[in-house]
């Protein structure tokens, strides 16, 4: 958790610099934050790496923040609950920072859309829609989904796409989620974050 804080305030410290203008030392830590990150893989935003406590250990997305999660999800297996993230403050395709972990009823992990009423109705998809898309790539795939609110909606694939996949998979979610800005390029942290502006 140390290294986090570290990094936090490391990116606190640039928006500093930029805000004051003072573009020469922005770039010096920008460059801190690029070399301390490296190690994690992760996801990079306008030339600064977004890292979030899950991406602290990337050969596994049930670790880090998303340990919490998965551990209870594990534990109330035979109850009739549904486990989730929410609170999600989106960062981009693969990343979404959560506040709040919720135990709702519910047997079946779709249910966290209706709990969420979770909709990209500016886009014209209403949560009936956005649960038959993740139904089939639930399908596809395999998916867990692992965060939700209204507008937004974070899921972990259980197989990663290959070869032309990845473009085929990248255009249909951007398809599906305009507002994501890209096509996604890479599902390596099987981690997908969808946010409806």
């Amino acid at each position: 958790m140390g290294f986090l804080l570290a990094y936090n305030e490391l990116a606190r410290l640039y928006y500093e610099h930029l805000k004051s203008g003072n573009t020469v030392e922005a770039e010096q830590v920008a460059s801190r934050m690029r070399s301390m990150s490296a190690p994690y893989q992760p996801t990079m935003v306008a030339g600064l790496p977004v890292l979030d406590i899950s991406d602290l250990t990337p050969e596994n997305p049930y670790e880090g923040v998303n340990k919490l999660w998965w551990d209870l999800k594990t534990h109330l297996r035979e109850d009739p609950v549904v486990v989730y993230r929410t609170d999600l403050h989106w960062m981009t395709y693969d990343v979404a920072i959560a506040e709040t972990l919720v135990i709702a009823p519910g047997e079946d992990q779709f249910e966290i859309l209706d709990v969420e009423r979770t909709h990209g109705a500016n886009w014209g998809f209403e949560t009936e829609d956005l649960k038959a898309e993740l139904k089939r790539l639930d399908h596809e795939y395999g998916l867990d989904v692992i965060g939700a609110d209204f507008d937004t909606l974070e899921f972990l694939l259980q197989r990663s796409p290959e070869g032309d996949e990845i473009q085929r998979l990248g255009e249909r979610l951007f398809e599906f989620c305009p507002d994501i800005g890209e096509v996604p390029r890479d599902f390596s942290k099987r981690r997908v974050a969808l946010y409806w502006d």
